[in-house]
């Protein structure tokens, strides 16, 4: 869609909107800061996992966010909640770590130690099902990890399906706005615009 047909789109919702483009530094600054942020740009995807095109993202350092993500999610609590990383890091995080972009592997988390610094992507049983990031697969996914590392030092976010339980990954802008709408979303990145809950 032209940048005028989603400027309609946005405009028409009524909330509180930017248009900040690829920058996404406010979007990482809100998510350091304990945002919860809704994440919708490109196409659709295809497949069982969201992979930075229809996700929800949130500071995977925030060891009870992994309640609160799955509570506005409307699922339970105890799901696990899986961590986006920029390829080059793997090796940080991970045991033999592979790249891998599907997020249909797991991988077991090298130590103790580094889950407690990224909890919220840490299962019980020290395992996770990464999404590894090249920035010339996706520029702007790769861009929030990068930036948010920049800020607190860590080269991966929390990143889980943008749908609310029972349903589908939202598709359209106006199933984004409507999930966006009703639950506990902080912000949500739209296509280079940043919409406000408040």
């Amino acid at each position: 869609m032209p940048k005028q047909t989603w400027s309609c789109i946005v405009q028409d919702s009524k909330f509180r909107a930017e248009y900040i483009g690829d920058d996404v530094n406010a979007v990482v600054d809100l998510v350091a800061k304990g945002g919860i942020v809704a994440w919708y740009q490109g196409r659709t995807e295809l497949g069982p996992r969201a992979l930075g095109n229809r996700s929800i993202v949130a500071d995977p350092t925030r060891k009870d966010y992994w309640r609160l993500v799955n509570d506005i999610k409307g699922r339970e609590w105890w799901r696990p909640l899986a961590p986006s990383l920029l390829d080059e890091d793997k090796g940080v995080y991970f045991k033999d770590p592979v790249s891998h972009e599907f997020m249909i592997l797991m991988l077991r988390y090298k130590e103790e130690e580094v889950c407690e610094r990224v909890p919220v992507t840490c299962h019980v049983d020290l395992t996770a099902r990464p999404q590894t990031v090249i920035r010339d697969v996706n520029k702007t996914w790769y861009d929030l990890i990068k930036a948010f590392k920049d800020l607190k030092g860590e080269g991966l976010i929390m990143n889980t399906s943008f749908n609310l339980a029972g349903e589908p990954l939202v598709e359209t802008p106006q199933e984004a706005l409507r999930s966006f709408a009703v639950k506990g979303f902080d912000a949500m990145y739209m296509q280079g615009w940043i919409i406000y809950k408040r």
